[in-house]
């Protein structure tokens, strides 16, 4: 293979089981004895500065800039002379992703009241105020752009306004044609260079560029499966990879065109990462392994220069760092050494690699951003994240492992107040992740950090179905929805035996999926947790899948109906997943939140849990937002909603004067 693995920085600490804590430091060093609990208005405050990105020359950096009112714009700095420009949305829009064509100009894109799209702009970066439209009537998705023609982009018309919403196909624009005026009549077809045809059966479910921006595969749906089709571009035909997706996770393709980087899984080697050659069909020699954790979840990085694979990163327990080219490490040592016990990700690189952008983050540093330079031999700080949760007391998130009913290892983390201790145990608030294919990771969590700073530990286990582990934990149950939530269960029996939470005070909490979890939580273990809180939850499986039939979402539907069930048939089994028909088993408080115009879970399943609630005489309490959709985005619907949830954990979860002497758990 290309050189040898060097392994810069492994995992800290080494399999920790529940009750075995380790201290760690973060770039913030110790909290202070003069640190201030953090405000919610603090905790929940849009990021200072996000998605950097250098230029190709490495003499700019961009990202996007939040100010103290929530308007988010374009920042640019002059990484030689250290000038600030900035480009905001026309009135009353957002700028929410940006990409650089080339050194002189940035592509970005929109929103209206950080919710509805609003196409795509230009911007010469010696004239920021120089921004025009391309289109303003359509839901894009840039794919790519080339490297020989920068303004040469691949354009997905996700929603097309010529075609009534559906799927508009594959267009290459030109961002450079000539500006428009009259914004009501600008649209892509204005700019539009070619157009590319569909693959010849499934449903489009993504498209991907090649390494220098050019259209190379189209992923489609069909009969249950995932299909991948290589484009040709001498006949503007696809073809058919004979790869099985369900078997090889996480294609990517070399800059070389011919081969894909994929990661399959076995018994003897674990997680493989290797090359396929799609001239072939052959396997070359595994690059790197890992017996546990899954390395499709992670990203390949390829030098600019070389056109070689130079490292790789993904998710063990903490972020893990891999590269192949001495000088990529080096670099990376080199920021790990300065900044220890954190997770140190290389976000980006010039085109001649001298340059190297680092986000540097932890359990208590939200995100900093350093630039080395490698001809200065130099590391300096660009800017925060958030600078104004300096000097607050933040906690620390450790690495935790549990076994299920059934024998199977597991694995979360934990977070304990400041303060806490055995003789002291604290309620515990469990908090469950949405997806439910993600998992959480160790980092900075603002939503933990305002449950930590009131008093809670905090739970977050990654049950069965979560991303980023073995076949066995992350494919064989991924749609058991009930043995997700047993999982959750033994999770937090766990944590009453280990006797570093009270086990007699514990709230479950969760958002879309984990919503999901908190009220089968409480529906299906009578007795274990004192009330429940959902944002964005599903209640009813067999309305949802209907949903997704309604708005036109075609692949979702299909997908879910293939592995769930067809609305209409195995009612026993839509009922026995679905916490709607057992809203007579809850007898504990519920904090129902939902954005009304959420289009992934419909705020309907909300309502109807709640007319539920009230018919069977449950203590519910409700929040709605408008022009919010699956989650809460707006700054200030975001205090309310945990001003409210600080209220209800404290009117549910505080000491109870019957309460008898805590008890081992079954």
């Amino acid at each position: 293979m290309r050189g040898y693995i060097i392994s810069i920085r492994l995992t800290l600490g080494t399999a920790l089981c529940l009750g075995a804590l380790f201290a760690s430091s973060a770039v913030r060093g110790a909290t202070p004895p003069t640190a201030t609990i953090p405000t919610i208005e603090e905790l929940f405050r849009p990021h200072f500065l996000g998605k950097a990105q250098l230029s190709p020359d490495g003499k700019f950096m961009a990202a996007i800039s939040a100010d103290e009112n929530n308007k988010r714009h374009l920042r640019l700095i002059d990484l030689a002379g250290g000038k600030v420009s900035d480009l905001a949305g026309f009135s009353g829009y957002d700028i929410y992703s940006f990409r650089w064509l080339g050194n002189g100009r940035i592509l970005y894109s929109v929103s209206q009241s950080e919710f509805y799209a609003l196409g795509l702009f230009v911007a010469d970066v010696s004239d920021l105020q120089s921004a025009h439209p391309i289109d303003l009537n359509d839901a894009v998705e840039v794919i790519g752009n080339s490297r020989s023609q920068p303004n040469h982009l691949l354009v997905w018309i996700v929603q097309s306004s010529a075609n009534d919403g559906a799927d508009g196909g594959l267009v290459e624009i030109d961002a450079a044609r000539s500006e428009v005026s009259n914004f009501q009549q600008i649209q892509l077809g204005d700019s539009v260079l070619r157009t590319y045809p569909a693959p010849p059966s499934g449903t489009v479910v993504d498209w991907k560029s090649d390494f220098d921006g050019e259209l190379a595969f189209c992923y489609t749906y069909e009969k249950g499966h995932f299909h991948l089709f290589r484009y040709q571009s001498a006949q503007s035909t696809w073809q058919k990879v004979s790869l099985n997706l369900d078997g090889f996770a996480g294609p990517t393709l070399d800059p070389d065109g011919r081969h894909l980087w994929v990661t399959r899984h076995d018994s003897k080697n674990g997680f493989v990462l290797q090359e396929y050659d799609l001239d072939s069909g052959q396997f070359e020699n595994p690059v790197f392994q890992d017996q546990a954790y899954d390395l499709a979840e992670g990203r390949l990085i390829f030098s600019h220069k070389s056109r070689q694979l130079v490292g790789f990163t993904y998710e063990q327990r903490h972020e893990h760092n891999l590269w192949l080219d001495k000088q990529f490490a080096a670099v990376q040592a080199s920021v790990d050494e300065n900044f220890p016990h954190c997770d140190n990700e290389l976000v980006d690189f010039d085109d001649n690699e001298k340059r190297f952008l680092f986000r540097v983050t932890s359990d208590q540093q939200p995100g900093l951003y350093v630039l080395f330079d490698l001809e200065q031999n130099t590391l300096f700080r660009v800017t925060e994240a958030a600078p104004w949760l300096d000097g607050k007391a933040l906690a620390t998130t450790q690495p935790i492992s549990f076994r299920t009913r059934d024998g199977v290892k597991l694995e979360g983390y934990l977070t304990l107040p400041p303060g806490a201790s055995k003789k002291d145990p604290p309620p515990l608030v469990v908090l469950p992740h949405g997806g439910p294919w993600v998992r959480d990771t160790w980092g900075f969590d603002p939503e933990v950090q305002f449950l930590a700073s009131r008093g809670y530990a905090v739970l977050q286990p990654n049950y069965r179905g979560s991303s980023g582990y073995s076949p066995q934990i992350s494919e064989d149950k991924k749609f058991d929805f009930r043995r997700m939530h047993d999982d959750v269960t033994d999770a937090t029996h766990a944590m009453q035996r280990s006797g570093l939470i009270d086990p007699t005070r514990i709230a479950i909490m969760g958002g879309s999926f984990g919503g999901y979890l908190s009220l089968t939580g409480v529906a299906f273990e009578p007795g274990l947790y004192r009330c429940a809180i959902s944002l964005a939850g599903v209640f009813d499986w067999e309305e949802q899948i209907k949903e997704k039939k309604w708005n036109d979402q075609t692949a979702a539907y299909k997908y879910l109906s293939d592995h769930i069930g067809q609305p209409g048939t195995n009612r026993a089994h839509f009922d026995e997943i679905s916490p709607i028909n057992h809203v007579a088993q809850i007898h504990v408080p519920v904090f129902i939140a939902h954005g009304t115009d959420d289009t992934t879970v419909s705020v309907h399943q909300s309502r109807r849990m709640v007319s539920e609630l009230e018919k069977n005489g449950v203590p519910h309490e409700t929040f709605y937002r408008g022009w919010e959709g699956h989650g809460f985005t707006h700054y200030e619907d975001q205090v309310e909603y945990y001003h409210r949830v600080e209220a209800f954990l404290a009117k549910y979860l505080e000491p109870k004067s019957a309460d008898s002497p805590p008890t081992a758990a079954k």
